[in-house]
C-alpha cells in the first residue's frame, strides 16, 4: 500500500483535513503550486530605496522613454491617457492630494523644472467657469446680443462657459467693447503661464441667429495669454474690442457643459469608449469620452449605497459598496445599462482588482468575482466565512498578476499574504506583508514595497517580486491527513527532488565555500588585504577596498525537511538531500497517516509505502 503526492495544490480551510481533495494542503505557505510541483519564492530583490516607513500606492510614470517611480502614502487610481498621441504622455488621478484627493494629471513638461518630480509636475485638469464681462461702449438700437468666454489651458483643455454677458439693444454693425475679465486662480498655472511653446489662452463667444431664427454661440476671437494676461496686457486692464461680422464668426462653441471633476473623486478607471469613470460618495461621476477634463453634471448617476471601489472589464463597469453589486455597461456615459446584482458588501477598496475576465473584491462571504453578468464566490467551496478573520480582510490591498489574486493584509499583531489561484481552485499564502505593489504594463513585472535588504530591515525598498536569485524563502507543505481502513506500517518513503535545481544549488555552495576558503589564506598570510595607499599602484584597489574576494548571499540549503505525523503528532524528522529512497521507523503501526515538507528545494513527488517493491 501507498500514498502518494504526484502534485501539489494550496489549502482549502472549509474541507475536514481528512476529506481534503487529492493534492489539496491543510498547510501551503510561501510556495507555488501552478505548475504541479512544489516551488519555493524567490525573496523579493531589492531596486530603489524609499524614504518613507509606509506605502499604499505604487506605480510607474512614463515621460519621454523615461520611467519613474511614483508613490503615496495614500489610496491614488491612475488612468493613462486616452488621447491619441499625446505629446504630454498624460496619466490622471484621484486621491494624489492628502488635503482633499484633487483630480490630477501627470505631465512630461516639467511644471517644477528640471528632472520629473511627482510632487510637483502635475496640475488640475480643465478649466473653471469664469465671471461675467461688462460690455460698454456700443450705441443703443434695437438689436440684442449675448456674449460669454472661457479659459483654454496650455494643454488644449476649454472650459465651459461663463456667466452670460446680455445686451438688449445695441445697433448692428456697431462695435463692442468687452472687460471685467478675470484672472485664474493662482493654482492653475496651465491657464496663465507657456511652457515649451503651449500658451493658454481665452476664447470669446457671441450669439448669431441661423436662418430658423435659432440662437448659437460662435467663436467671436481666441487670444493668446501668458503670465501677464491675455495679450501679454495685465487681466485687470484687459480690453476687447467686438468688430467681428456675423459672416467672420467662427465655429459653435461645445465646451458649454465642460465642468471640471469635483475635487474629491475617487476610484478613477478609464473605459474603452475614452471616457473615465470615478466616484464620490454614493454619486458615480463620468467624463466626456477622450476629453478627461470635462466632466458634465448630466452625466452622473447616483445610486443608492456607498460606492467603495469600481472595477472594469469590457465595457462593464462593477460598482462594489457597501451594500449590493451594480453593473453598468455600454458604449457613452449617456447610454449605459443598470443592473442592480447581488447583495455582496465590499470590505476594502485597495482589494478591489481588474482581473481577465472581471473584477474581483473580499466581502463578508468569501471573494466575489463579477463577470458575465454574474456574481461567482470563487472561495465559496474552499473557505467558511468564519474562516476569513485569519486574514484581515479589512485591511487587504491586491494585485491581480499571473492569472492570480494576491492580496496583502496587516493589523497590529497579523500580517501576511494570500495567494487565490482562481483556474485551479486553491490557496496559498505567506508570512511577509507587502505595503503596495504594482505589475509594469510594459514588462509584465510584479513590483512591491518591502523591507527587502537584510542588510537594512527597516528601509522599504521597491522591490521585483520571486525575483533574487540566490535567495529564497522557505516553503512549508503538510498534506491531508490519510484515514486507512486498517492500521499500517508505512516502511519506506520517497520525495522526488528537482535534480537540475539541486546541482546548480551544489554548485553555487561549492564555489562559494572556494571563496571563503581563498579569504582564510588571505587572512592567515597576514597581508595588508591591500594595504596604505602608497603601497599599491594607482587605482589598484577601491578606495578603502581589500583584496579580499567578495562572497554571494546565498540564502539557500541544501536539503528539505520532512516530517511525519501520525495520529495528528510529530512523531519523526529527517533532512532530505538527494531522491533516494529512505526508511520509515518501525512500530508505527496506525491508521493515520500525514506529513509535512520544509526547504526550498522543488520537489515533484512525495510517496510513502508500505514495502519498497510500491514505491515503483
Amino acid at each position: 500500500m501507498k500514498i502518494s503526492y504526484n502534485g501539489f495544490k494550496g489549502i482549502m480551510p472549509k474541507i475536514a483535513i481528512d476529506k481534503l481533495p487529492e493534492f489539496m494542503a491543510q498547510v501551503a505557505e510561501d510556495t507555488k503550486t501552478a505548475s504541479g510541483d512544489l516551488v519555493a519564492y524567490r525573496k523579493p530583490l531589492a531596486d530603489t530605496a524609499l524614504a518613507g516607513a509606509a506605502y499604499k500606492t505604487l506605480f510607474e510614470y512614463v515621460e519621454n522613454a523615461n520611467n519613474n517611480w511614483v508613490y503615496y502614502d495614500l489610496i491614488v487610481h491612475w488612468v493613462r491617457t486616452p488621447t491619441v498621441e499625446d505629446s504630454f504622455e498624460r496619466v490622471y488621478m484621484t486621491g494624489a492630494d492628502a488635503d482633499n484627493g484633487k483630480y490630477k494629471a501627470f505631465v512630461n513638461d516639467i511644471q517644477g523644472g528640471g528632472s520629473f518630480d511627482f510632487t510637483t509636475d502635475f496640475y488640475y485638469p480643465g478649466a473653471p467657469s469664469a465671471g461675467a464681462l461688462v460690455a460698454d461702449n456700443y450705441t443703443p438700437g434695437s438689436d440684442y446680443r449675448a456674449y460669454f468666454w472661457t479659459y483654454v489651458s496650455r494643454y488644449g483643455e476649454e472650459g465651459p462657459a461663463s456667466a452670460l454677458t446680455e445686451i438688449s439693444n445695441y445697433t448692428l454693425l456697431d462695435a463692442v467693447d468687452l472687460n471685467g475679465f478675470d484672472a485664474p486662480i493662482a493654482d492653475d498655472s496651465h491657464l496663465d503661464t507657456v511652457i515649451d511653446g503651449n500658451a493658454p489662452a481665452i476664447r470669446i463667444y457671441r450669439t448669431s441667429s441661423d436662418a430658423d431664427g435659432v440662437a448659437a454661440f460662435l467663436l467671436v476671437e481666441e487670444v493668446a495669454v501668458d503670465n501677464t494676461g491675455p495679450d501679454g496686457t495685465a487681466w485687470a486692464t484687459y480690453e476687447y474690442e467686438d468688430t467681428v461680422l456675423d459672416a467672420d464668426l467662427g465655429a459653435v462653441c461645445t465646451t458649454i457643459l465642460y465642468n471640471r471633476a469635483p475635487d474629491d473623486l475617487e476610484n478613477l478607471r478609464g473605459m474603452p469608449g475614452g471616457f473615465f469613470v470615478a466616484s464620490k460618495g454614493n454619486t458615480l461621476y463620468f467624463s466626456e469620452p477622450f476629453t478627461p477634463w470635462a466632466w458634465p453634471e448630466d452625466y452622473q448617476i447616483p445610486i443608492d449605497q456607498e460606492i467603495i471601489g469600481l472595477g472594469v472589464y469590457g465595457s462593464t463597469i462593477v460598482v462594489a459598496t457597501d451594500g449590493h453589486i451594480y453593473t453598468f455597461s455600454g458604449p457613452h456615459p449617456t447610454s449605459l445599462y443598470k443592473t442592480k446584482l447581488d447583495f455582496q458588501p465590499c470590505l476594502s477598496q485597495r482589494a478591489v482588482v481588474e482581473t481577465n475576465s472581471g473584477v474581483m473584491f473580499p466581502s463578508l462571504s468569501g471573494f466575489q468575482h463579477v463577470t458575465d453578468g454574474r456574481v461567482i464566490n470563487v472561495t465559496a467551496t474552499m473557505v467558511k466565512p468564519s474562516d476569513w478573520a485569519d486574514y484581515e480582510l479589512e485591511t487587504m490591498h491586491s494585485v491581480w498578476y499571473n492569472d492570480a489574486y494576491y492580496g496583502f493584509y496587516k493589523t497590529a499583531d497579523n500580517e501576511g499574504f494570500i495567494v487565490i489561484d482562481v483556474l485551479n481552485g486553491s490557496i496559498t499564502t505567506g508570512q511577509d506583508y507587502h505595503w503596495a505593489g504594482y505589475v509594469g504594463i510594459s514588462g509584465g513585472i510584479f513590483y512591491t514595497v518591502f523591507p527587502a535588504n537584510i542588510l537594512a530591515p527597516t528601509t522599504l525598498y521597491i522591490s521585483k517580486w520571486d525575483a533574487s536569485t540566490t535567495e529564497y524563502k522557505n516553503y512549508l507543505f503538510r498534506s491531508r491527513q490519510f484515514i486507512l481502513e486498517k492500521p499500517q506500517n508505512f516502511k519506506v518513503a520517497q520525495i522526488i527532488l528537482d535534480t537540475q535545481f539541486l546541482a546548480q544549488l551544489l554548485a553555487d555552495i561549492a564555489d562559494n565555500d572556494t571563496i571563503v576558503d581563498l579569504n582564510t589564506a588571505l587572512w592567515a598570510a597576514d597581508d595588508q588585504l591591500g594595504g596604505p595607499l602608497n603601497d599599491s599602484m594607482l587605482n589598484g584597489y577601491a578606495l578603502c577596498g581589500d583584496t579580499l574576494h567578495d562572497l554571494a548571499t546565498l540564502g539557500i540549503q541544501p536539503y528539505v525537511n520532512f516530517r511525519l505525523y501520525i495520529d495528528g503528532v510529530l512523531t519523526w524528522t529527517k533532512q532530505i538531500n538527494s531522491s533516494t529512497m529512505f526508511k520509515l521507523p518501525r512500530g508505527f503501526k496506525d491508521k493515520k497517516w500525514e506529513w509535512s515538507v520544509e526547504g526550498m528545494i522543488p520537489i515533484k513527488r512525495v510517496t510513502l509505502a508500505t514495502s519498497t517493491e510500491e514505491l515503483v
